[in-house]
């Protein structure tokens, strides 16, 4: 059996005895970098879609308790229309810092720093040229990829010198575990990614999260200003929409906001030790499809797709196999640290300083019944 060995969990040893990795010609962006695509396939039909562009996960298909497979994540089909329109950030990599940094600046040992506004005062999702929006170097290893970059000292305003690595692996038994690690060079720099895939286990390009159950293991979370950025506070969820605890209709649970302009976007914080739990469970009883989300983040973002309309008119496009993508029609399930940690003292340690590592990790298990 081959095992992969995984953040010294000693009890998670995961096998890919039947999973192969093709490489392909994805496309060219529009600097005239090459971009490759790179699938894995296990020995259940399920395969995943890799693209060095963002280090985005372009394709899940998954089978359905009939056997049917039918992709379930967001995304287009060519590399100009990722550069052009992933307003979205479909199934990238989103660093150095996800979520926002308010005023799109801290003050780190004394210095204050400056970053990209790209999002009214704010910064969101690593800037303007984050890690979303750039290629990426990729070795094939046995069960996955190894995506590889260096963010130099400076970029997009952030201090110091960033090597990360997002590997993904797909096991036998339809996990796809993406881990990835930072190492800090030269000055110390807020350190906070995420994946931004967008589900809905109906088959993507489905209307609405229609049919779906989210359940969350959350007893806090945080509420948000207008501008969607932390007020600072943790707040319990009990007795209010934001108790995800059970599994819970999405569309009954959007349906009790007053206005198209509340919505879920809030940071969940987990229960339990830190160390591997379960974050949460999205089932679709019709396809019989359940995504469990574990990690050993403290917490994740529960995006409910609220901007997806908007930010396909913004590009006039359709997604992949030209399926339109609807407001509420996807969810994400973004594990990373507590967002604007940088620039509150009571959320949790955000920062990597010299010669220190960072290791993230998410379990994305797939099953049908």
């Amino acid at each position: 059996m081959t095992e992969t060995k995984l953040l010294n969990f000693d009890v998670d040893h995961v096998s890919t005895d039947t999973v192969t990795v093709e490489q392909s010609e994805f496309g060219t962006t529009a600097n005239g970098k090459r971009v490759h695509r790179y699938r894995l396939s296990n020995g259940h039909g399920m395969t995943v879609d890799l693209l060095t562009y963002g280090a985005i996960i372009q394709s899940i298909r998954v089978p359905d308790k009939n056997g049917q497979l039918d992709d379930v994540t967001l995304g287009f089909d060519t590399v100009s229309e990722y550069e052009n329109f992933n307003n979205a950030y479909f199934g990238a990599v989103v660093g150095r810092v996800a979520n926002r940094i308010s005023r799109a600046s801290f003050t780190l040992d004394g210095t204050l720093y400056q970053l990209d506004a790209n999002e009214g005062s704010n910064h969101i999702h690593g800037g303007l040229i984050g890690w979303s929006k750039v290629v990426w170097q990729a070795t094939v290893i046995e069960g996955g990829v190894r995506m590889s970059l260096v963010s130099p000292d400076g970029d997009q305003g952030y201090p110091g010198e960033v090597q990360i690595n997002a590997t993904y692996y797909l096991t036998d038994d339809c996990q796809l575990i993406l881990r990835m690690t930072a190492v800090n060079r030269f000055k110390p720099t807020p350190i906070n990614p995420t994946n931004h895939a967008y589900f809905n286990l109906a088959g993507a390009g489905s209307e609405s999260m229609a049919g779906h159950l989210v359940s969350i293991f959350a007893d806090y979370y945080l509420p948000n200003t207008e501008e969607r950025v932390p007020t600072g506070v943790k707040a319990p969820v009990a007795d209010t929409v934001f108790d995800l605890t059970q599994p819970t209709s999405l569309v009954d649970a959007l349906s009790t906001f007053n206005s198209s302009f509340e919505t879920f976007g809030n940071y969940f914080c987990l229960r339990g030790p830190d160390g591997k739990r379960l974050a949460a469970r999205l089932e679709h009883p019709p396809s019989g499809r359940t995504l469990e989300v574990w990690t050993n983040q403290p917490g994740l973002v529960f995006y409910s797709g609220f901007a997806l309309e908007l930010d396909m008119k913004m590009g006039t496009k359709k997604g992949k196999d030209g399926r339109t993508y609807n407001r509420h029609s996807a969810l994400c399930l973004e594990t990373h640290n507590y967002p604007d940690a940088i620039n509150q003292p009571s959320f949790p340690d955000s920062v990597l300083r010299e010669g220190s590592t960072y290791d993230h990790i998410v379990w994305y298990k797939f099953s049908s019944k």
